[in-house]
């Protein structure tokens, strides 16, 4: 799963992206994975490895990115809907706070520049 721990404190505008970039490409997969009919009944492990294959063909994620998303795939059926529907809420979490840590260090800064221009 994406761990929000990968997000600094005061991200710059690079690390911002690449939280983001790795939160654009990890969701789709774990949204299709969720939707596939036989999530629950039947071991998911295959169709991971094509999505697997999938992010790094974009070129915008690391094998260390896609491990870091899916490296604790349960191989169990009736624990993947839950480690799935977590690792989406996850992503989601990461790319929000990805953004207003990114929005805070920007207004302070902008609040720092306007308070030296005076």
């Amino acid at each position: 799963m994406i761990s929000q721990a990968r997000v600094p404190d005061a991200p710059d505008n690079d690390q911002t992206v690449a939280v983001l970039r790795r939160c654009h490409v990890a969701e789709p997969e774990i949204v299709a994975l969720l939707k596939h009919p036989l999530l629950g009944q039947f071991d998911l492990s295959v169709l991971l490895t094509e999505a697997r294959s999938r992010m790094r063909a974009t070129g915008e994620v690391t094998a260390d990115d896609i491990e870091e998303v899916f490296g604790d795939f349960p191989a169990e059926p009736h624990n993947q809907r839950e480690w799935l529907e977590t690792a989406l809420k996850a992503t989601d979490a990461a790319a929000v706070l990805a953004l207003t840590r990114h929005a805070a260090a920007f207004g302070e800064a902008r609040e720092c520049r306007m308070a030296n221009e005076r």
